[in-house]
């Protein structure tokens, strides 16, 4: 177990997030640059990662959603198929 914070923070809270804030922050300096864009970083060494979310709402759904549009572009690139299958929180979301 760790020590590491773990959740959704506003601030950085290691190298990984320090680092993905760092490149979030040049954005908006960039000419290509539109109002409205938005990115996710993943930072990793393969021990420990980061992910920093830049131009989404305080609510990450929609972030998901975009990862989950750009992983299932991924593997349909390399010549296989994501499927996401919503299962239930608790078991009575199983019955009928």
């Amino acid at each position: 177990m760790t020590d590491e914070p773990i959740g959704q923070f506003y601030e950085p809270q290691d190298r990984f997030t320090r680092m993905g804030d760092l490149l979030t922050e040049v954005l908006p300096q960039l000419d290509e640059y539109q109002e409205g864009d938005r990115c996710i970083v993943f930072m990793t060494d393969h021990v420990r990662s980061g992910i920093t979310i830049h131009g989404y709402d305080d609510d990450a759904i929609e972030a998901i959603a975009d990862l989950f549009v750009h992983l299932k572009s991924i593997m349909k690139a390399n010549g296989s198929d994501l499927e996401f299958i919503g299962i239930p929180n608790s078991p009575e979301g199983l019955e009928e």
